[in-house]
């Protein structure tokens, strides 16, 4: 029996994009190393349409305002402390002023530990995949290539 078997079923896909979203890097790339092996085609479609902190991070400033708000406050340290000058710049422009201030303070008073910088990628992929459930948050406005056609993949 293959590893892709119990994921082509309706909604499969999807679970499998969800169960990759919540392994650290090294266990991503050994699933996606499965994948490819088993069906190229899905291997790069879930490439494609996988959520990460690094392509979440990347997105206008304005769409992360819709996202941090509803961030716990370590999850912001966590990516404020681990992130460079330019970033950290694009994580304030996307909150309030109070917030931000907040974060700074945290940040300064307890700084985010190398451990912490995993959940809050889960946990930060987890609110957009909410948000995104919910319709408050639309992908296709954002990047249309993380939009999932369910034909594709039934």
């Amino acid at each position: 029996m293959s590893m892709l078997s119990r994921f082509r079923k309706p909604g499969g896909f999807q679970q499998l994009m969800t169960l990759i979203e919540s392994c650290d890097s090294d266990k991503q790339k050994s699933l996606l190393h499965l994948v490819a092996q088993e069906d190229p085609g899905w291997a790069y479609l879930v490439k494609l349409k996988v959520l990460s902190a690094e392509k979440i991070l990347s997105w206008d400033a304005s769409h992360l305002m819709e996202i941090f708000p509803q961030l716990p406050l370590r999850v912001l340290v966590a990516f404020y402390c681990f992130a460079d000058e330019s970033k950290q710049k694009i994580i304030l422009s996307s909150l309030d002023s109070s917030l931000a201030r907040k974060m700074q303070e945290e940040a300064l008073e307890r700084p985010a530990e190398s451990g912490e910088l995993h959940s809050a990628s889960i946990k930060l992929i987890q609110t957009v995949r909410t948000l995104e459930a919910e319709g408050k948050l639309r992908l296709s406005l954002i990047d249309a290539t993380l939009v999932l056609d369910q034909r594709l993949v039934a």
